[in-house]
């Protein structure tokens, strides 16, 4: 008993090392092809980071949005991470003059009248480059790209885009978009995910295991597996130097649904041994559960960590950290079903 308890303690200690990991790149292992081609070509053409955001409204073509546009690229241009601003301000107008190509601005200045706003429209259609990279065909949308500067960390820039967008209201519905933002909102939605969803993953097991067994004692046998489970299983995420991922956040889901299989096998058994002879004291019932039980859950635990170690074979990293991760962890609730479990019992 005092094994485990110091076994799930030093697990503990090990937990506030953990990081999220956000970065879709890292999922794919160093060596595969696609992934070597890319970087040497990053490397001779230079790589970059893209943000893309987006202005919706049911026509974009007009006086406030233009200008709200502009004042969203004017202050998008003085934030710290941003390397360049590509918008519909900075578009080029080709066109051939006595032979040579001449680049001109697409928009200097912004129509103050509807006139002026189906001229720009006709302009926008007949360049090819504002029109494909800034406006849809009915008008509905204007977008620009920003560059990222790729050794600046996403959260406070994105932070920092949302206080601009912020800070120039208006009815335009703006959209982000950009591999920056995904892994920003991946880390954000890992955490919530984190806070909200294991407890109430845990809030209705505890519900069905009372339902099903109406005393607290099979409730809190198979809960606390689960728990000691879990920790153990990320303290050795920790230890061993890995991070949080899109994968692995289904660790403790996974340890939930599994991991309390086995005492609910040996709860259920106590309960039927109690009722069946009255004369049996409680060290006597548990020794029976033991003889009883200990056979098929140690080849039903064997069996589910041999197919979950399967997910070694996985291309993507995490997938094979969370085998590894969920066998140590459905391989010590196993031990602590068989031998701790009785203990606390008796």
């Amino acid at each position: 008993m005092l094994l485990f308890t110091g076994i799930t303690l030093l697990s503990l200690l090990f937990i506030p090392r953990l990081e999220v990991n956000p970065d879709l790149d890292k999922f794919i292992p160093d060596h595969i092809e696609n992934k070597v081609y890319t970087r040497h070509l990053d490397s001779i053409f230079g790589g970059s980071e893209m943000i893309l955001l987006i202005l919706e409204a049911e026509d974009v073509v007009n006086d406030s949005t233009l200008k709200r546009l502009e004042d969203i690229v004017n202050d998008l241009n003085e934030i710290e991470g941003i390397e360049r601003c590509i918008s519909p301000f900075n578009a080029q107008e080709i066109s051939v003059v006595d032979g040579f190509i001449q680049m001109d601005p697409f928009m200097e200045d912004i129509p103050s009248d509807p006139s002026g706003y189906e001229r720009l429209k006709s302009r926008i259609i007949a360049n090819g480059m504002a029109s494909r990279f800034f406006y849809t065909d009915e008008f509905s949308l204007v977008s620009l790209i920003l560059i990222k500067d790729s050794q600046f960390p996403d959260k406070p820039l994105i932070i920092d885009i949302n206080r601009v967008i912020e800070n120039n209201p208006g009815p335009e519905e703006v959209l982000m978009g950009g591999l920056p933002y995904i892994r920003y909102s991946i880390s954000e939605n890992i955490r919530k995910d984190m806070i909200i969803l294991l407890p109430v993953a845990l809030f209705l097991m505890v519900i069905m295991l009372y339902s099903s067994f109406r005393e607290w004692k099979g409730v809190f046998m198979p809960f606390l597996i689960v728990i000691m489970s879990m920790i153990l299983s990320f303290g050795v995420m920790a230890l061993m130097g890995w991070q949080i991922s899109l994968i692995t956040i289904l660790l403790p889901i996974m340890l939930i649904a599994i991991a309390n299989d086995y005492g609910i096998h040996m709860i259920a058994r106590y309960q039927e041994l109690a009722r069946l002879d009255g004369a049996l004291s409680m060290r006597q019932i548990c020794k029976q559960i033991y003889v009883d039980l200990k056979r098929p859950i140690v080849i039903t635990g064997l069996t589910t960590i041999g197919g979950i170690l399967g997910l070694l074979t996985h291309t993507m990293i995490p997938a094979a950290q969370l085998g590894i991760l969920a066998a140590l962890g459905i391989g010590f609730a196993l031990v602590l079903s068989i031998w701790f479990l009785n203990i606390i019992t008796s």
